[in-house]
Parts: C-alpha cells; structure tokens; sequence
C-alpha cells in the first residue's frame, strides 16, 4: 500500500535511527505467554515471588461481583472499617461469564489446591478493573476486599497489563498516513465554487 513520500521517509528516517530499549530482550507478548501457559497451572502470589511472571502480564478472573448484604454471611469488619467477605465460587455459574468482558477482572492467587478427580481450585482476591465507570454496580468498594475459594483453572486467565504493549513505547513508530487529493472526487471537496461543480456536472452528461 502507498501510504505516500512523506510516510515513506519518516519510516526509513525510524529504521536508520530506531534502537531497541534496554530491556527488549525480557519482553514477551500476550499471544506468546498465553500460547505457552493457557492451560497450566496459575502460579500463587507466593510461587511468583520466586518465579515471577513477566512484568507485562496480570492473572486475571472472570467474576461476577454483587454487594454481600444479604447474600453472604461470611465476612469481617477490621479496626480500619474493611470488610474481607469470603465467598464460595458458585459451580452453576453460566457459560456466558467466561466470555463476557465486563466479568473479567484482575485477580491475586492466593491459594492454590488439588481436588479428589485432580482437578485444580483456587482461591484469589478480587481486584477491580482499570475501567471502573462502565460497570459501577460491579466494582468492589474501596473499604472491601473480597476473596473467592473454589475457583476453577478456566475462570482464571492472563491479560496485558495496561499500556504495555509495544505501540506505547516512546521509541514506537508513529507517523499520519496521507491522502492523495486525486483520490477523492471532484465534486465531495468542500473547497470548490458553485460554477465548478457545475461544470463538472456538465461534462459528466
């Protein structure tokens, strides 16, 4: 694609100058991680003390949050007003909470056990996503930490951490593509005489 004089030589300035930053090496991307650790086991905040994920990569839960008045009535109130609810994941939830981004949410393993046909649980504390205005009613209040036991591998995922991807680096390319005059119509230019448009209209009958 021709993106133009103009784009062609901001880029070749890029190649000629561009140098990778210090820690490029290091870095891995979403795909890449999650095509190596989609189904293995997710590490607890005590495991990646030792091994830690990369810097760019957050666990993730699929949750889907409601108030714990009247629903649950395991909780405690400390010295500071926080209230910690432990809650049991429910095994019924429906299938549309594993694909529906408004459930999804960063989380920290706390725990993780083996159950009697092998499978894995986990217990993690829920945290709220960067967006906290699409969804208010499904934040967890600022004075409650709200931590889930039996949680299923599938409810647990990775996401990017935000505004670590390649396209926000300092160094990353960044140019506006042009647009060539003879590529739009005559007559859509806002810049043009009644008589010209008229002419145009003449030739074109």
């Amino acid at each position: 694609m021709d993106y133009g004089q103009e784009w062609e030589h901001a880029w070749k300035e890029h190649e000629e100058h561009w140098i990778p930053q210090e820690d490029a090496a290091d870095y891995v991307t979403h795909s890449s991680f999650m095509s190596i650790n989609s189904d293995k086991p997710v590490r607890t905040e005590e495991e990646q003390e030792e091994s830690p994920y990369p810097e760019n990569i957050l666990t993730a839960c699929f949750y889907d949050y409601f108030p714990y008045e009247g629903y649950i009535d395991t909780y405690e109130i400390d010295e500071n007003g926080i209230t910690t609810v432990w809650e049991e994941w429910d095994e019924d939830e429906p299938d549309y909470l594993f694909f529906a981004h408004q459930y999804l949410r960063p989380c920290s393993i706390l725990t993780r056990k083996k159950r009697t046909n092998g499978d894995d649980v986990y217990s993690a504390l829920m945290l709220n996503p960067p967006d906290t205005t699409s969804y208010p009613e499904m934040m967890v209040p600022i004075s409650e930490h709200r931590v889930v036991s039996g949680i299923p591998r599938k409810a647990i995922t990775f996401v990017e951490m935000p505004y670590d991807t390649d396209q926000h680096l300092k160094s990353a390319f960044r140019h506006p593509i042009g647009i060539p005059d003879s590529m739009f119509p005559f007559s859509w230019k806002n810049a043009i005489t009644h008589e010209q448009i008229t002419d145009l209209d003449m030739c074109e009958m």
